[in-house]
């Protein structure tokens, strides 16, 4: 496949598992181990969107930098619901085969994610 066919399965896969909540479905877009992470995450924050901004690729990798919008409705990291709005900047590394993503790593900024549901991020003695 080519690097902008690359780009669209990655496209399509994220928008169907966290856009489209194709959660039971996951597995088929993504990685298992990856998929098993999406229902808690929906569940804390049952509207997020993702928005993904750029991506550039190379072979089958591709490299794109997201955006989850979503409110703060359930349980997260051990915090109760805040009602809080929420927005993640994400950036993920995907290799693509047959259509599909066989390997996923992300980076994201889970501390600011924290910060916005009002967290107390305390820093320990070493």
């Amino acid at each position: 496949m080519s690097a902008e066919e690359n780009k669209a399965t990655v496209r399509r896969c994220w928008d169907e598992v966290i856009n489209q909540r194709h959660v039971a479905e996951a597995a088929a877009y993504i990685p298992a181990r990856n998929a098993e992470l999406v229902p808690g995450f929906l569940a804390s924050f049952p509207d997020v969107r993702q928005t993904i901004a750029w991506q550039v690729a190379e072979g089958d990798l591709v490299a794109s930098g997201a955006t989850y919008r979503g409110t703060h409705q359930g349980e997260w990291m051990g915090i109760a619901p805040t009602g809080k709005p929420v927005t993640l900047s994400v950036i993920y590394l995907d290799r693509v085969a047959d259509g599909r993503i066989v390997e996923h790593q992300s980076v994201a900024d889970w501390l600011g994610a924290l910060e916005q549901v009002g967290a107390r991020i305390v820093a320990g003695e070493a």
